[in-house]
């Protein structure tokens, strides 16, 4: 993929980790409220500890494929932070508030007061610097 394009996800990526972090969060509260109920209904069990079973399997396996989709996004996102931290201070400044602050090009140049035109030829050469190192 483009390194232009990956650095575009990165805000979706953080977005997405965060949203599933929360989720696991959310399941392993609902897991352990289930297994808790378990052990308290364990004597008198009618026949419904395989649907119970079943709901823990499939919980257990969602928080599996929540983990696996959240190490995924964390592997690009430190991609990500690793390939901008290879930069000089001013390139790393630039390319942290485009593509992490999602600030628009206007914002960038006058927070780090240089003309549209300045910037976008900053950028450009960072980018063809960041292409050939990676």
């Amino acid at each position: 993929m483009d390194i232009k394009k990956r650095l575009y996800r990165y805000s979706d990526l953080k977005l997405e980790h965060e949203q599933l972090k929360e989720r696991i969060d959310s399941l392993r509260e609902q897991l352990t409220s289930i297994r808790s109920q378990t052990f308290d209904d364990v004597v008198a069990c009618s026949g419904n500890s395989d649907k119970i079973g079943d709901m823990i399997s499939t919980l257990s396996n969602l928080e599996t494929l929540y983990i696996r989709k959240s190490n995924e996004l964390m592997k690009e996102i430190i991609f990500i932070e690793r390939l901008i931290n290879q930069l000089e201070s001013r390139d790393r400044i630039l390319m942290r508030k485009k593509y992490i602050e999602c600030k628009t090009w206007e914002t960038v140049c006058v927070e780090m007061n240089y003309s549209y035109r300045g910037i976008q030829k900053i950028h450009s050469k960072i980018l063809q610097s960041l292409r050939n190192s990676a």
